[in-house]
């Protein structure tokens, strides 16, 4: 037998543990970086899942205003039998609970927490209203509520609005106090004026006019966050409509 001399084996050993080292490491950031795309795979199918989860749920949301326009409109407009009257006004409540269901979504009431700067931005990434829409919102208020809810109530009210002004410029305004903090959406033109409209607190338990189901539906989804709706005068013309919710 051949003897291996001291020195030679000490670095032959060297080497293979050398070796096996450099594999386990190899291994580790094969494994990390394996682990590392499976990860950002999954963030983006997360982020497409909840992307087309959005879009279906705003869609689902239109068609909902579309039929309850419908049955107001029928409401006001037509000489109904009494007992139909009574199956409408079932039909839009029912429609109603649909709505705040689907606006509501995956929520949840312990989060009870709406940055109205950031609702004011989303509003403003809209290509709808983003070359319109200007933004005085300071970033750190904030209110009690659903941030989902709330942004749907901002968009019912900029919809009315940009029916009766298509072109003119709309403020989304933030202000605050002791009791409630408050996104106001605020244009100056003449159809938009106070008086031109009945109350729309949902308060009185009466049909909306059609003309009015969007102030109705932001209404309503202010109301079950514990806030209101108030319609006021803009100094300069116009009107001022605003979300009034418990402030944080």
């Amino acid at each position: 037998m051949n003897w291996i001399p001291g020195t030679a084996l000490a670095a032959a050993t060297g080497a293979v543990s050398m070796a096996g080292f450099c594999a386990v490491r190899l291994h580790r950031v094969t494994s990390t970086m394996f682990d590392l795309e499976v990860d950002a795979e999954t963030a983006s199918l997360r982020d497409r899942v909840r992307d087309a989860d959005t879009k279906r749920r705003r869609h689902a949301i239109t068609n909902g205003l579309t039929a309850l326009e419908g049955a107001a409109d029928l409401l006001e407009g037509a000489t109904l039998p009494t007992a139909d009257r009574t199956s409408l006004h079932g039909v839009l409540d029912s429609e109603f609970e649909r709505l705040h269901h689907l606006v509501s979504g995956d929520d949840e009431p312990e989060a009870g927490l709406v940055r109205l700067a950031e609702v004011a931005q989303q509003l403003s990434d809209d290509p709808v209203w983003c070359q319109r829409l200007q933004l005085d919102v300071a970033p750190n208020l904030q209110a009690s509520g659903s941030p989902e809810q709330t942004l749907e109530a901002a968009r019912q009210l900029l919809d009315y609005v940009s029916r009766r002004a298509p072109v003119n410029p709309i403020t989304v305004r933030g202000e605050a106090d002791e009791e409630w903090s408050v996104l106001w959406v605020e244009v100056r033109a003449p159809r938009i004026s106070p008086r031109r409209h009945r109350r729309a607190d949902c308060v009185e338990r009466r049909p909306p006019r059609a003309t009015e189901m969007q102030l109705h539906t932001a209404s309503r989804l202010v109301l079950g966050q514990g806030g209101q709706l108030r319609i006021k005068d803009r100094p300069g013309g116009g009107a001022s409509f605003g979300l009034l919710l418990p402030a944080a």
